[in-house]
């Protein structure tokens, strides 16, 4: 989309538009790398471009302040559309000559673990008649799966940030110890009716004798 800005000519009194270039979405961004939504939103975020705003289950990257300030980038936002942001020529520029540099360093921080487990993720989405699979139940299947995974490895297999795997796993644990919690206490109270069935069992024998 290209946008442009109104030029107010003394000497004619006369508005003029004048273009700022071409600017596009945080997604089509991406595109143009070759790299899908999720993959670019992770390289921008390690670059400071964007920030995580909202909570774990709604949470949006945004442009940072920094971004808005210089007017390298604006965040749209329409009554009854979802908010998204697009970046002008300068923050395309800037972020050009990083990105070879900062993908190479997101490469380094993925270990042979954190590639053994994406292959696996895709192997098992592919299982699934509904294909892909949410942030959240994937980093279930990956502390399944791959216990031994740290969290900021499951961040880099999933391309989110390690808050959020932090957030869902914490919210994990918490429905395993409830679920235990259940089970035991289902089990406390089988083994109490099983007590009580001969207890009443007995309690007939000793009256029929």
């Amino acid at each position: 989309m290209e946008y442009f800005d109104e030029v107010f000519d003394r000497k004619t009194g006369e508005l003029h538009k004048v273009s700022k270039g071409d600017w596009i979405t945080i997604t089509e961004l991406g595109q143009l790398r070759g790299m899908g939504p999720r993959r670019v939103r992770t390289i921008l975020r390690k670059m400071g471009v964007l920030v995580v705003e909202g909570a774990a289950s709604h949470h949006r990257h945004r442009l940072a302040a920094w971004v808005l300030q210089k007017g390298w980038g604006k965040r749209i936002e329409k009554r009854g559309t979802v908010p998204f942001d697009v970046v002008g020529p300068e923050l395309q520029d800037w972020a050009a000559s990083r990105w070879d540099g900062m993908v190479a360093d997101i490469d380094l921080e993925t270990s042979a673990a954190s590639t053994e487990a994406l292959a696996d993720l895709k192997a098992f989405k592919k299982t699934r008649l509904s294909g892909d699979l949410d942030t959240q139940p994937a980093i279930s299947w990956l502390a399944c799966h791959h216990p031994h995974l740290t969290q900021m490895e499951m961040a880099a297999v999933l391309d989110v940030t390690q808050q959020l795997v932090a957030k869902y796993l914490n919210f994990r644990s918490t429905q395993l110890r409830e679920a235990r919690a259940l089970l035991k206490l289902d089990l406390d109270v089988r083994q109490a009716q099983r007590r009580d069935l001969w207890v009443n069992v007995l309690d007939e024998q000793a009256a029929a004798v």
